[in-house]
Parts: C-alpha cells; structure tokens; sequence
C-alpha cells in the first residue's frame, strides 16, 4: 500500500509539472499571465472631403468628423506660416474630435483618399510626385505648425495618402522649388489635340471611339468641354463613329464599359478627357476587356496611351 502511495503522488507530481510546462499563459499557482491583445485596425470614412482615416477602434471613436480647408478660410496657412523649407500648401484638413477629446494619436492614423486636386497634377507634370510631402499640425498653445507626418500622391495625382502622429488642423505641403507651368493657348490645345486623335487612329485603327469628359469641374481647370468637343470632331473628320458622354468618375466609367462589354457595345478606342478616379483600377478593367484607353494630359495638350 506504501508503494502505491508514492507512485500515485509521484504520477501526480509529473503530471501538475506537464500542466504547466504546457500552459505558459498560466503560473504555478494558476493565476492567468496578462497578454497584450493585438491592436485592431478599423476605417472609417468621412463626408468632409471624403478622406479616410485607419486606426485602432478606440482612437477613431474619438473623431467627430473631417472638414477640407478651402483657401479662403482663416484656418488656411501660408509657407511663411510653416517652419522648414515649404515652398507650397498643397491641401489643408481639420479632424474634428468629439467633445472633451484632446487627441487621438499616438499610435499614428493613416489618412487615404485626400483630395488635394490640381496641385498634385501640377506636382506629377513636373517630374515631383515622388517626392515626400510633409505634413504640419497646427499647435494652437504656441501658435506653431510643427512637423506631424507624411504624405505622398497616389497614381491618380488628384489624391494623396499619408500617416500622422497626432491629430488636428493639418497642412500637407511640399518643399520642392515648383516652377509653375505655363498654360497652352487654345489654338495650341486644338493642334496637339488633332496630332493626337491623328496618332490614335494610325496605332489603333478604331472604327468607333468612346469620348468621356467630366460632367463637373473646377472653374480653373482646362476646358473640357470644349476640349472633347474638338477631340469628337477630329475623329469624325478621320470618318471614325463617336460615342460622346459626361461621367462622373473613374469607378463609373469602369461600370459603364464592364456593362457594354457585357451587352457587346463596346467601341474600339476609350478618350478619358478630364475625369479623375483610382487610375490603376481602371488601368485593370481596360486590361482585362481589351480595349485601348487614352486619357488627356492637361500639361502637355496630348493624349496618352496607358
């Protein structure tokens, strides 16, 4: 009987040894080790500019909502204003908080789908859209614009993506030396347009072309309107069928050209004058129907072959 005793107690002993070798979240005493639960990644978008914004559940919960600047507002910097070597103001945001918040960040927010318009255009025709752009948080208690993150332009140079380290009013802004392209003249627009379609139609041969201009734009932007317009007539005068239509965006234009591809109405040839949206998205698309796709460079006057 006294052996059988040791031997149960030894059995036992090995097996509590077993148990805790084999439970690391647990002491010998049973009491759980804490662990650091893996952060979670949320997104959530905001009508204000539609920027979006990723971070964990808890500090987006603090955001009230995101307002783009106009240059107009008060809000809005100068280069002067900003410490370092800003040479332009290429768009400005405020993240509202909720009431009583004082911030949200750290750990950094990811900021996507910025509108930052014209100016990141001008930035790519200059050979600088690979170039960082800082961005400046505005620090109310001493009046300053120190440095809070990072941005660079997306494909689509209407758009910019970035991550900051607190959250405000925010200024992305460059520090290149930007020359400011001078603006073709009419009569230049209309012969580059007309090299151009004349280019097309020896590359592709179409026998139809789809013309697709903005149905909105800025009153600064290039004449799109027109711009189509001439576009149209120098096709038909190559006796070439033109489909001319006003769309709204890339995304819409992928829907629509997906939905003729399906009905068998596709043209031969795709003319993008104007229209902004995920460029890479619809670069996939035009693959994948194979269909030719050419889109309006507002600097150069031409059409370019994607």
């Amino acid at each position: 009987m006294k052996t059988s005793s040791v031997f149960t107690g030894v059995l036992l002993t090995a097996l509590l040894v077993s148990l805790t070798q084999c439970c690391p979240c647990c002491a010998v005493n049973g009491t759980p080790t804490p662990t650091t639960p893996p952060s979670k990644i949320t997104t959530r978008s905001f009508g204000g500019g539609d920027v979006t914004l990723k971070g964990d559940e808890e500090q987006l919960n603090k955001i009230a909502d995101v307002e783009l600047v106009p240059e107009s507002d008060s809000r809005y910097p100068q280069p002067q204003d900003i410490a370092g070597d800003v040479t332009k103001i290429i768009s400005v945001f405020e993240i509202k908080l909720k009431t009583g918040i004082k911030s949200v960040a750290p750990p950094s927010i990811t900021i996507e789908n910025i509108y930052v318009g014209q100016k990141g255009v001008d930035l790519k025709n200059l050979g600088l859209a690979h170039l960082p752009l800082p961005i400046h948080r505005f620090d109310p208690s001493t009046g300053t614009w120190p440095k809070a993150g990072e941005a660079r332009l997306k494909s689509d140079p209407e758009w910019a993506s970035g991550t900051i380290e607190k959250a405000s009013l925010l200024a992305i802004v460059s520090t290149a030396e930007i020359a400011v392209p001078t603006p073709l003249s009419w009569e230049e627009r209309q012969a580059r347009i007309f090299a151009s379609v004349k280019q097309v139609t020896t590359n592709e041969e179409p026998q139809t072309v789809s013309i697709l201009s903005p149905a909105i734009w800025g009153a600064e932007a290039p004449p799109y309107g027109k711009i189509a317009e001439s576009a149209a007539a120098s096709f038909m005068e190559q006796g070439i069928e033109v489909r001319s239509e006003s769309v709204s965006d890339f995304a819409v234009v992928r829907e629509k050209l997906i939905a003729e591809r399906a009905a068998g109405t596709l043209a031969d040839c795709v003319i993008l004058i104007g229209v902004i949206g995920d460029l890479d998205a619809l670069r996939e698309t035009m693959a994948e129907i194979g269909v030719p796709l050419y889109i309006y460079n507002d600097e150069s006057g031409y059409l370019d072959k994607q």
